[in-house]
Formats: structure tokens, C-alpha cells, sequence
């Protein structure tokens, strides 16, 4: 009336109308959006791990598969190893770090044997158990390819390559025991009361013995080095049916054993 218009309102649609929440509508709410976001969560959580397990078992190395079908990291390390060698090092084998053996801490009457190769010969290992006690033994892992050496070498002696193994002298590791036994006597060779029995065991060969004189050397050592070239000859000359020893006469011990033995 009086003349005015009335502006009109337009109408909300129904599907717009949203009726005011109550704060225990409002609070549910919250709850159910935080459940979900824990649920994708762990759900995210949960796909991750997955994906590094399956990353770690496909990276993870395989071995060949043994003849019931099954792999196992033992069967890949034995099938690495040649037929003609062995994982097993003897316990009284020791480890050469450098080219060469390190000195002995003493003298001693003992040769060292030593093997050059890539992997411890089968028959090396056997021999080192059967005669520990008639030597030192050592072994120097060399790369695939080497030549493959046993060296031999008695005290105050040159070494002696006993065995010398290339790709088409492979037959040759086959022969260790022959060539050690062959080669177990040095030339001259120190005779006391240690090594008397290994001389003696000897039926068929003869001994022949320096004894210096204690007033023309200061020690064995110097003695033994001054006649080693001329026995040292002899022996080549005569060897295997004489054989060729020193001894000490330089303390009343070593003179007594010689007196007792010798007369």
C-alpha cells in the first residue's frame, strides 16, 4: 500500500537449505573425518612397506637351483669352488698376506711349503693334515689366471718350486705328495736330536756329518754357511744315496748327544 513496491525475495530452493547443525552433529563429523584420514593413513603406511619387500626379495642374489628345485646360498658358494679345491683350511695352514712367507719367530729345522693359487688345492689340504708336523705350511690366494706354485724351502736354503701349475699342466696338482716327499730333505741340513730319527728312517742311505770346529766360528749359523757350498755340491752329486748334515759343537750339551750317538 501506499503506493510502494515491495521487493521480492527469491525463493531458496529446498536442496540449498541446510538446516543449522547442533554442536553433537558437528562433533560426530569431526570424528568420522579424523577415522578416515587414519584409515588412509595406515592404508598408504601399509602399500609402502609392501612395495620395499617386494623390492628387496627381486634384488636379492640367487643361487643356481639344486636338483630338488630348491636355491640356497649354500649351494651357490659350493658350486663357486673348483672340483680340485677345498673351503676347508687346515688349521696349521696360515694365510700369507705379502708375496712371500713371513720369517719364522725362531730358527727351527722345519721347510715351509707353500702353495701359490687361487683356491687350497684338495691334496695341499690333505698333505698339511697327514705331515703337520714335518713342516710349516702356508698358502697365498692368487687371481684366477696365475700360475698356480708350490714352493718348497728349507732353512738357510733357496726355495724350490716343486710344482708349477699352468692351464695345460693342470695334471700336476696330482702329484703333490711325490714331489714333497721327494724334495722333504734339504741339502744340508742341520742333525740333532730332532732330526736324527728322520735320518735314520732312512735304511738304504748314508749320513755324512760336519762338525765344525767352535774355536774357527762364532756360531752354527756362521759355521753352516761357510761349508754350505761345498756340501751343498756333494749333495747334488750324491744324493739320495748319501746324505749331507751339520751339527753343533758349540755348547757341552750338543757335544755330549754327539759324543753318545757318534762315540
Amino acid at each position: 500500500g501506499n503506493g510502494s513496491r515491495c521487493r521480492q525475495v527469491p525463493a531458496v530452493p529446498r536442496s540449498r537449505v541446510r538446516p543449522p547443525k547442533n554442536q553433537k552433529e558437528e562433533n560426530t563429523e569431526e570424528l568420522l573425518k579424523d577415522a578416515r584420514s587414519r584409515s588412509l593413513g595406515a592404508a598408504a603406511l601399509f602399500m609402502v612397506i609392501l612395495l620395499v619387500v617386494a623390492v628387496i626379495v627381486l634384488m636379492a642374489p640367487r643361487g643356481k637351483e639344486s636338483p630338488r628345485g630348491k636355491t640356497t646360498g649354500r649351494d651357490s658358494a659350493r658350486n663357486s669352488i673348483p672340483d680340485h679345491c677345498t673351503a676347508e683350511i687346515p688349521s696349521n695352514v696360515q694365510l700369507i698376506e705379502g708375496r712371500v712367507p713371513p720369517e719364522p719367530t725362531t730358527g727351527g729345522v722345519l721347510p715351509t711349503i707353500s702353495l701359490y693359487s687361487p683356491c687350497l688345492w684338495n691334496n695341499y689340504g690333505k698333505a698339511a693334515k697327514n705331515w703337520a708336523p714335518s713342516a710349516k705350511w702356508s698358502w697365498k690366494k692368487t687371481l684366477p689366471g696365475e700360475m698356480e706354485v708350490l714352493v718348497l724351502q728349507h732353512p738357510h736354503e733357496r726355495p724350490l718350486h716343486i710344482l708349477n701349475v699352468s692351464g695345460s699342466t693342470k695334471q700336476h696338482r696330482g702329484q703333490i705328495f711325490k714331489a714333497v716327499t721327494r724334495n722333504i730333505f734339504p741339502n744340508f741340513g742341520e742333525l740333532n736330536e730332532e732330526t736324527y730319527g728322520w735320518y735314520q728312517a732312512q735304511y738304504s742311505t748314508g749320513l755324512v756329518v760336519m762338525l765344525p770346529d767352535p774355536d774357527a766360528h762364532i756360531t752354527l749359523v756362521k759355521a753352516q754357511a761357510q761349508w754350505r757350498s761345498t756340501f751343498e755340491g756333494l749333495a747334488q752329486e750324491y744324493s739320495p744315496r748319501y746324505r749331507m748334515a751339520y751339527a753343533s759343537t758349540f755348547d757341552a750339551t750338543a757335544r755330549e748327544w754327539i759324543r753318545k750317538e757318534f762315540g
